[in-house]
């Protein structure tokens, strides 16, 4: 009797999960529509405007490196923020202001080595010696059209 209630179950079970399966792929079939893809699918949304140009532009990686450094120096700022608040608080007591000042220099002396550093290699230049700048053909823009 037992074995019998157990195969029901089992039964009920993965017929209740095949369920579920079937029921979740057809409502996802409805959800997601067609997925042909087409001219309109494919092009870049610019608030209802029709597109102009190319989406793809190449840009120079150098954007990116400028934007690092601008991040690290300026949570380097946020930083200084609230330590400039406890700096203050900690002057009164003795050892520790002058400890809160060299930590502080420390921190500040290590990031401007790396700032020198990646100024020492060219990083920070726009247009390196010997590079020529991208045309406006090679920027992504298509038929002459301008964006």
């Amino acid at each position: 009797m037992i074995e019998s209630s157990v195969i029901v179950a089992v039964a009920f079970g993965v017929t209740g999960f095949l369920f579920v399966l079937v029921t979740m792929a057809g409502v996802g079939r409805f959800v997601r529509g067609n997925s042909l893809l087409s001219e309109k699918k494919t092009s870049p949304y610019e608030c209802g405007e029709i597109p102009v140009g190319n989406a793809w532009l190449r840009y120079n990686p150098r954007f990116l490196i400028l934007a690092v450094v601008f991040v690290l120096f300026d949570i380097e700022v946020a930083l200084m923020f609230p330590w400039a608040a406890a700096y203050r608080s900690a002057l009164p007591v003795r050892g520790i202001g002058l400890l809160a000042f060299l930590d502080m220099l420390l921190f500040v002396l290590i990031l401007l080595v790396g700032y020198l550093w990646f100024w020492n290699l060219g990083e920070l230049r726009w247009i390196l010696p010997g590079e020529v700048p991208l045309t406006e053909s090679e920027t992504g823009d298509i038929k002459g059209e301008k964006a």
